[in-house]
């Protein structure tokens, strides 16, 4: 039987020229280039403000940042600007790099609920965040974030995920399996290895994540679903979002 065209995941929103990722931009530009769901990394600030940001990063070697208030941190886009340049047109992914309590999680679970999305997706190497959306967002996906070992798919099974999110090197076609098998989804970290997004897609996985969404969906099309719609995406330059571009799509 035929496998499903995967969804395709704006890995921090995209990268274009003049575009950053993890801003509200790369967030437009996203969905301008189809992508199912947007992932964009999330922390809270000192002073109590969910923003967009990466890490680990070199910029906060000595002290992570959200043991930083929102002045003394780089340009950033807060949570609620991106999610308004979505628009509600895609899935929402965040990943959550620092350890919540509950009331923080509640506190983010709030901004995102009000902006009604028809799918979120949580994911963090953070146990007790995954656990807190299991608790109190039951009908949100968690997804482990992990390496690809078996162990893994044990610990994601425990937690109650519904989809596994491994590093994509070092990923084996049995770990995939007994990933499908034990009937989580196959969701591999986000990379550019052209090679390696095929070869994920050939096995069965369930979602991809990159920074170039029309670039993947256009190399799936032509390598491993002729004849599947290809969106017909504004150029690099421009950012804003284009309904045009999601087509009706398998899978």
């Amino acid at each position: 039987m035929e496998k499903p065209f995967p969804k395709i995941i704006g890995h921090r929103g995209c990268r274009a020229p003049g575009v950053r990722e993890n801003t509200a931009a790369a967030a437009a530009k996203a969905v301008a280039e189809g992508a199912d769901i947007v992932e964009f990394d999330v922390i809270q600030t000192k002073d109590g403000h969910f923003v967009a940001l990466h890490w680990p990063d070199l910029r906060f070697l000595f002290s992570p940042p959200w043991e930083r208030r929102l002045e003394e941190l780089p340009p950033v886009s807060t949570v609620g600007e991106i999610l308004s340049a979505l628009g509600n047109r895609t899935g929402v992914y965040l990943d959550i790099k620092q350890p919540l309590s509950d009331r923080q999680f509640l506190e983010l679970s709030q901004i995102v609920d009000s902006f009604q999305f028809s799918l979120v997706v949580v994911g963090s190497f953070q146990r007790g965040v995954l656990s807190a959306c299991r608790e109190h967002k039951p009908n949100w996906i968690v997804n482990f974030d992990c390496l690809p070992t078996h162990r893994a798919v044990r610990q994601a099974i425990e937690l109650g995920a519904h989809w596994i999110n491994p590093i994509p090197y070092g990923v084996r076609r049995s770990f995939v399996e007994l990933v499908l098998d034990s009937g989580l989804k196959f969701v591999p970290a986000g990379n550019e290895s052209d090679r390696r997004q095929l070869r994920f897609a050939r096995w069965g996985a369930h979602a991809l994540s990159t920074f170039r969404p029309a670039h993947l969906r256009r190399l799936l099309a032509a390598r491993l679903y002729p004849g599947a719609p290809v969106p017909d995406c504004h150029s690099a330059e421009d950012t804003r979002p284009s309904v045009a571009c999601h087509p009706a799509r398998r899978g």
